[in-house]
């Protein structure tokens, strides 16, 4: 049954008394800090985290959300308030305005995609290639080009517009053992819920263009760019959001919500060579495409409150997204990244007598990657009468593609939390929260049918095809193709966790004692992680506080290695002419991509991440400071090890990475808005500074001298351990950033403003590898090094703004009209520069949107 049909069947069955729903979830960011949070839904007490805890904690309230600048309006994107989170050097590229897809963040340090992001319960990480992108601006952009990749879409499964987010909670330091499968951090975006209250909804549309903005390209490069034939050079796009959401009581205990929210783009992309066989040039009459991004949920949810004051609710998301692309000077060449799934979920939320709260959860996630070309078989035709097309050479003409090919992943979760049970021993006051969690899971690859690049054509104007594939009568026949067979891969990806955490207070200290385990099913390990943090109010007034811990944390398992073993195996065929008539094909050779060789899944340990944290909050006068230092030093990372060469080279995942970081935070806001009759005014400051070292920067890194790794190298000259590289990507060693928010309550404006500021910082660029270390910085040292170069980015001043105005209309009813500006100033910002290029951030650009509320 397709997800579609599916969702409207379980709408049926949601408007029936037996439909589910919760209370309304976690604090608002001002209650964030309190003890106890009671919620009027039920009078269901919802128990609070202890300090040491809180300091690792940002929430993002619905408010938040409607008020802050932003871009696309994905998760990721509110996380540009947090100071312990940086975005990839290539976040709002100039070269990639058109792309929709969220942008990669990393906590600490470490690797972007080992973070956790929870959606309404379930995990929503991509763990089969997440260091791969399916078309997006921090995707490898070779996606679908080959028939022996494996298809990947980024580190999220969803790509979930914040609209739909009710609040989000993000952990970076001191992360409860209640949160597992991540070494970077934890992002759970709990989503609307229907309201038994009052019938309720929103429609809303927001968009941008090339002709709302500017942008800021290399000198001498901007013809190339205009060009468009690159898919990092998107000159001309058009995005635009819709979104639609009812919410409907169908008694006082029971309410109906349903949302429908859409991202689309549309890039054009033209082909520098592909013309028509009759024109010598390329001119006017290029082929072109009109590339598209799109990105889709379908969400609805069920709310009932029973008479005994349970709070049940029930979840069926169907988010799928997909991006049309085309190979370069490819005819017939157009391929489809589709990635997403469907999410179908139940929680049961229930309070015992003795305080003791129970949130029990089961639910089902399918989701995957599926690249489909619109050919099914590549050709390198000879150019005759029959083809009316040519690219650069005079002989011959590529086209088609390689059928269809995906990856899959299906989840079943069970899990109950457990909160509330308090004791004392003394004067030694307890809060216990325990819990367990099930995935049953498995992972899939699959490539439908066999593929073939037809890889030799022979001209002949004699030859008769009789049916024969790969053949032009009396023009061309393939003698010699490249099979790749349909073949499926599979792996069981089960876990199983269970947590406990002891919450102490004893006068003005403070205290949580947890362990968290996990087993992996996939491979075979079971992992315990501790988990501690304290904290102590020096003269118990919560103006001055300490606060510290030491923590644990285990990754989630990787797929890629497993999946891909075999896929790039082929069988070399050839064939001959018999009275003119193309025979049957007939076996060769068998062998495996040169360069590409086999991948094998080794016998390797969880990654883990040790953590050590120390600061201090000091309120003086109402303003909160909070300073941090995080040490994270991870251990057992993922790699690759590779030996032998060409058809011999095989590729084993192991543990041979590792990383470390040192991370000091100091955040500055008010404890509340200041309020008068002319104005509401938050605001925040924030700066973070960092000292990052790694020896990967993902799971398909080399580390071995067999392969072309080095011992030692030469950085901006000087000589140092290969290990001691700074890193090439996330690597600001420091930021600073401020926001402003203004409400005046007697024009029904906010006004929010958001002011970061990025100093020069160096990228790193290969310039030779493997040669003798002969300079005079290698002293003694007479091995082989890689010598690396450093071109210094100058630093950024950015200011994003965006405009609320609330125009009420009739019987509660009210228009919104929101205006972003990014990059307000229209500053010229380097992200990334090598030897011979510069990419720049994009310059002052504009979202229009408006929204009517009922």
């Amino acid at each position: 049954m397709k997800p579609t049909t599916m969702m409207l069947a379980l709408a049926a069955a949601f408007s029936t008394p037996y439909a589910l729903a919760e209370e309304d979830d976690v604090q608002t960011a001002s209650d964030s800090r309190q003890a106890e949070v009671v919620h009027n839904l039920n009078e269901i007490v919802v128990y609070g985290s202890p300090f040491s805890q809180q300091i690792g904690t940002q929430t993002v309230t619905q408010q938040d959300i409607q008020n802050q600048p932003t871009g696309n309006g994905n998760l990721t994107d509110l996380l540009r308030d947090n100071v312990n989170v940086r975005f990839s050097n290539n976040a709002g590229s100039s070269l990639s305005a058109g792309e929709i897809s969220p942008d990669e963040v990393s906590f600490h340090g470490e690797k972007f995609y080992n973070n956790n992001f929870v959606v309404n319960g379930m995990s929503n990480n991509d763990n089969i290639n997440p260091a791969q992108g399916g078309g997006g601006s921090n995707a490898n952009h070779e996606q679908g080009l080959n028939p022996y990749e494996l298809p990947a879409g980024g580190t999220q499964s969803f790509y979930l517009d914040s609209g739909l987010v009710k609040n989000l909670e993000v952990f970076d330091s001191n992360v409860s053992a209640k949160h597992g499968q991540f070494t970077g951090g934890v992002v759970v975006a709990n989503l609307i819920d229907a309201d038994v209250k009052k019938a309720s909804g929103r429609i809303s549309y927001r968009t941008t263009r090339d002709e709302w903005a500017e942008f800021h390209i290399q000198e001498g490069r901007e013809e190339e760019f205009n060009e468009a034939s690159k898919y990092s050079a998107q000159p001309q796009f058009r995005k635009q959001q819709y979104s639609a959401t009812i919410n409907q009581p169908l008694n006082d205990k029971l309410a109906v919500l349903f949302s429908y929210n859409r991202s689309e783009s549309d890039i054009p992309f033209r082909h520098s060579q592909l013309r028509p066989a009759d024109q010598a040039t390329v001119a006017e009459g290029t082929y072109s495409t009109n590339t598209k991004r799109l990105s889709e949920t379908y969400l609805l949810r069920s709310t009932y409150l029973p008479e005994n004051g349970d709070v049940w609710k029930f979840t069926a998301m169907y988010a799928p997204h997909e991006f049309k692309l085309a190979k370069g000077n490819v005819y017939n060449g157009n391929f489809t990244n589709q990635g997403g799934g469907y999410q179908f979920d139940v929680k049961w939320d229930k309070e015992f007598d003795n305080g003791l709260r129970m949130e029990s959860y089961a639910g089902y996630k399918e989701t995957g990657d599926k690249i489909t070309h619109d050919g099914s078989n590549y050709n390198i035709y000879r150019r005759t009468d029959s083809i009316g097309w040519r690219a650069a050479s005079n002989a011959t003409t590529n086209e088609g593609g390689y059928g269809s090919y995906e990856t899959e992943k299906r989840t079943f979760t069970l899990k109950q939390d457990f909160s509330g049970l308090k004791f004392d021993t003394g004067a030694l006051k307890h809060n216990l929260i325990f819990g367990w969690k099930a995935d049953f899971a498995s992972g899939k690859y699959r490539r439908f049918n066999d593929v073939a690049n037809n890889r030799t054509y022979i001209a002949s104007n004699r030859v008769v095809c009789n049916g024969a594939d790969a053949c032009i009568d009396g023009e061309q026949y393939a003698r010699a193709r490249r099979l790749y067979k349909a073949m499926t891969n599979k792996a069981d990806d089960n876990t199983y966790s269970a947590y406990a955490e002891d919450r102490l207070k004893w006068k003005n200290w403070e205290a949580s004692l947890g362990v968290r385990a996990d087993h992996s099913q996939f491979t075979g390990n079971t992992d315990f992680a501790p988990r501690f943090s304290t904290s102590y109010d020096v003269f118990g007034n919560k103006k001055t506080r300490l606060f510290g811990g030491f923590n644990r944390y285990y990754t989630n398992s990787m797929l890629a290695y497993k999946l891909r073993e075999g896929i790039n195996s082929y069988t070399d065929q050839t064939r001959t002419l018999l009275a003119n008539v193309p025979q049957a094909w007939v076996d060769s050779i068998e062998g495996l991509e040169s360069g590409v060789g086999q991948w094998h899944m080794g016998d390797i340990k969880t990654p883990y991440s040790d953590e050590k944290v120390l600061g201090f909050e000091q309120n003086i006068a109402g303003v909160v400071g909070t300073f941090k230092w995080v040490n994270r030093h991870s251990k057992n990372s993922l790699t690759r090890k590779t030996t032998g060469t060409g058809t011999d080279r095989v590729s084993e995942l192991v543990n041979s990475g590792w990383s470390k970081n040192d991370s000091y935070t100091l955040d500055v806001r008010p404890e509340k808005a200041w309020k008068s009759k002319y104005a509401h005014i938050d605001w925040s400051l924030g700066v973070q500074v960092s000292d990052s070292k790694s020896n990967s920067n993902t799971y398909d890194d080399p580390l071995n001298a067999e392969a072309d790794r080095v011992e030692k190298v030469i950085y901006d000259g000087k000589l140092m351990n290969v290990g001691d590289l700074p890193p090439e990507d996330y690597n600001q060693r420091w930021r600073a950033f401020a926001t402003l928010n203004t409400y005046f309550p007697k024009l029904r404006l906010n006004w929010s403003q958001r002011f970061s500021y990025n100093p020069g910082y160096k990228n790193r660029y290969l310039e030779e590898n493997n040669v003798a270390c002969s300079m005079s910085v290698c002293g003694d040292y007479g091995g082989e090094v890689d010598v690396y170069n450093t071109q210094k980015n100058g630093s950024m001043f950015l200011v994003d703004w965006r405009f609320v105005y609330k125009q009420p209309t009739v019987r509660n009813q009210s228009l919104d009209i929101t205006l972003d500006i990014n990059n307000v100033f229209n500053k010229r910002a380097v992200v990334r520069t090598t030897s011979s290029t510069k990419t720049y951030k994009m310059g002052r650009n504009f979202w229009l949107g408006v929204a009517y509320n009922w």
